[in-house]
């Protein structure tokens, strides 16, 4: 009996120490881009925009009527009204329904830089969290 437990214990152990190794191996091939290559989009680049830091810290850019926020997400002014809560922290966490993407459809495109390898990975993380 005891050497039974033994034996179940370092089956298990063996079983963890490989999980390890693959996940060390799924993950490498994440970090193949170097940050400063990938270019993040930009709303209107190459156009004069002026930045508007409120009271929490949260930075945004006007351009024309438009409030743009994080670089390339044009939201509205309500939405901005909500960040300028002088009781907000620095996060910038909205729960309001009035602010979902419309159908629940959010649109995105891979620069071209990004491996194939990466494209799936990053897919495979938003297939869950769809589920």
């Amino acid at each position: 009996m005891k050497k039974k437990i033994i034996f179940s214990n370092c089956i298990f152990l063996l079983s963890l120490l490989a999980c390890t190794n693959e996940l060390k191996e799924e993950t490498s091939s994440l970090n193949t881009i170097p940050i400063d290559v990938i270019n993040l989009e930009e709303a209107f680049p190459n156009k004069t925009k002026e930045t508007v830091t409120l009271q929490n810290g949260i930075s945004f850019e006007r351009y024309n009527d438009l409030i743009i926020w994080g670089g390339d997400m044009i939201i509205s002014e309500k939405m901005f009204n909500s960040f300028n809560n002088p009781t907000q922290t620095r996060g910038g966490i909205v729960n309001n329904p009035d602010f979902k993407w419309p159908n629940g459809i959010v649109y995105y495109k891979f620069d071209s830089a990004i491996s194939k390898t990466t494209k799936e990975h990053i897919q495979q993380a938003m297939d869950e969290w769809k589920q």
